[in-house]
């Protein structure tokens, strides 16, 4: 466990966010190989887990957001 109102965050070699922790909560981050989002994932004891997830176009746009709900 971490010390009270203490919060933990990670990197990856290049510099992208990976992980953000608190004792109640975290956030995992997961990229392409562009080092374009692909997804975000909560965690924790005090929330159900959700993941939002993004595609990209050929053009690095945008093209799908999705929602899940601990896993479904």
């Amino acid at each position: 466990a971490l010390p009270n109102d203490t919060v933990e965050y990670e990197y990856d070699a290049v510099g992208n966010l990976t992980a953000v922790r608190d004792n109640d909560s975290s956030l995992a981050y997961e990229y392409d190989a562009a080092g374009r989002l692909l997804a975000v994932t909560t965690g924790g004891s005090i929330q159900p887990q959700v993941r939002l997830e993004q595609r990209y176009d050929g053009y690095a746009q945008t093209r799908l957001i999705a929602r899940l709900v601990n896993d479904t």
